[in-house]
Formats: C-alpha cells, structure tokens, sequence
C-alpha cells in the first residue's frame, strides 16, 4: 500500500515539472507547426527523460493532477501483451476509443503493437527477454523492439513508444529502459507511464526479483498547441492535489508466484481483471482533442 501523506509520485512530479517548463520555457521548447497535419506544436530541444527508482511505499504512478482512464491502459496493455491487433476485442473494455481512428479496413491496427510483441516468426518477444534473464541474472541482452523496419509499411501507425526496450537485474532488482521515439505530453506520456509500470510489475514478478526502476527516454517531446489550456489546467489541478495531500494509489498483480510459468504463456493469458487498482482519487479529467 502506499505511504499516507505520500501526496504525488516521483514520476508525476517529474512529468509535471517537464509539462510546466513546455509551457513556459520558449527558450528549449520550440513552437512550430510540424506536428499531424500542420498541428502547432511545441518541442523540446533537449529531449527530456522520466526515471524512478522503486521504494517501499512508493505506489503506482498513475497521475493525480488528472484522472487517467486506468481501465483503457489496463486493457490496452493485456491486448498488446497477448499479441492482439483486432480494435474490437478493446470494445469489451470500453477501450478502443484511441485506437478506431487508426484502424486499417480490416479492423486491427496491422503489424503494429502486438503483432511485434508475440511477431509469427521471432516468438514473444518480452517473454524471451525475461527467460534470459531467469537463465542468466547478469544479461545485458534482454532487449525487444516494437520498431521493425520491413514491417512499417503494415502498421496503422508506426509505434511512438518501445521503439528500443531493456529489461535489467541490478542489485538483485528489476530494471526497465523503454526509449519512446515520440511523445505526446498531455495525452500519450501519463497512459505510457501507467503502461510500462504494468510491464515492470509483470517482468518483475516472471523473474523472481523485486521492482527496481523505470527509466523512459524519449527521441522527441510534444505539447500540442490544442492542448496549452488542457496543459495549464493540469498544472493548477496539480497545486490543490499538493494543498489537499492525495494518496498516490497501489496496484495487486493478482498472479503471484510466476517464476516457474512459461512467460510467454502468462503474457498471452492476461486480463484486465488479473490487475487492481486501490485508492485512486485524482483531479478531475481534462478533456483534449488528439492530433490524427
């Protein structure tokens, strides 16, 4: 459970410090209108990175200066994880909202996503990572990609997040590296962040060892132009999340002792209901458009 009086979690409060300087910092975020069809836009220069180091206490970094839709990323996850592309099966959930605007005629996003994650002729991908890690703790080549090049002409949309990923055993805990090529900072980043906080979970309990850190980087940070009320909204939200003192929320993985499974077969098996979440109160949502 999470520590009381824990009021915002370091991935929040860094987040929130990147999101204030997009707003305001006019000298390294530069505005022009390259983004989805002329969008204005703002970008980093020096693109920016998000990193947590797990302690006792810390809970699940699910944003409290708004709500984020905690049941879409849950099941967005189980359906990348399990190797689905179909946009239907995310209706279930009440969860293909983000996803219909990109899907091809057939329904499902083609080779994007999960069809990289469990790939017909490389096997599933993350469970591979982890395997080698249960064989050799010391590895330095538990890696996967969702960014494969002949395939890109496939994909409903080429994939912004896990363009290069790295899972870690450092001092006897588990460490995940995800690169992000593009970040939208109002919509994509706060599901990201709750994304492979799941996967650390996840990879954390197949290996056997404790959580130990998230660690995103990202090869170009975004605020749209569409979104600087959104994005002001946010930041006045986070200062009466701090007045109040919020709880950061906890999460149970529901699978417990996994070092044994075949991982492949726990990715592929995941649902929604395998995950809760407890003691979540944020701010209210912010409604923003989304750049297609």
């Amino acid at each position: 459970p999470p520590t009381q009086g824990l009021s915002m979690h370091t991935l929040e409060t860094q987040y929130l410090d990147i999101l204030e300087r997009a707003t305001d910092d006019t000298a390294n975020w530069v505005h022009d209108t390259t983004g989805r069809n002329g969008a204005g836009v703002y970008r980093a220069l020096i693109p920016p990175h998000l990193d947590w180091i797990v302690e006792a206490g810390d809970g699940f970094p699910l944003l409290l200066s708004k709500r984020v839709p905690f049941g879409v990323v849950v099941a967005e996850f189980c359906w990348m994880m399990s190797g689905r592309v179909d946009v239907e099966w995310l209706d279930q959930y009440k969860a293909a909202q983000i996803w219909r605007p990109w899907a091809l005629s057939d329904g499902t996003i083609g080779r994007a996503y999960g069809y990289q994650i469990d790939h017909p002729t490389m096997g599933h991908q993350v469970a591979q990572a982890v395997e080698r890690l249960r064989l050799d703790p010391t590895g330095r080549r538990a890696c996967w990609t969702h960014w494969r090049a002949d395939d890109l002409p496939f994909m409903a949309l080429p994939p912004c997040h896990g363009c290069f990923c790295q899972l870690r055993v450092v001092g006897g805990k588990v460490h995940l590296h995800m690169h992000q090529r593009s970040g939208d900072w109002c919509i994509g980043i706060p599901l990201n962040i709750a994304f492979y906080s799941l996967l650390l979970r996840v990879c954390s309990r197949l290996i056997g060892q404790p959580e130990g850190g998230l660690h995103i980087t990202f090869g170009d940070a975004h605020l749209y132009e569409m979104h600087f009320e959104g994005a002001i909204k946010q930041l006045e939200q986070a200062q009466e999340v701090r007045r109040v003192g919020k709880v950061v929320p906890s999460l149970v993985f529901r699978r417990y002792d996994l070092r044994e499974a075949p991982a492949a077969a726990v990715f592929r098996s995941l649902v929604p209901g395998d995950f809760e979440l407890s003691g979540y109160d944020p701010m209210p949502a912010i409604k923003l458009g989304v750049a297609v």
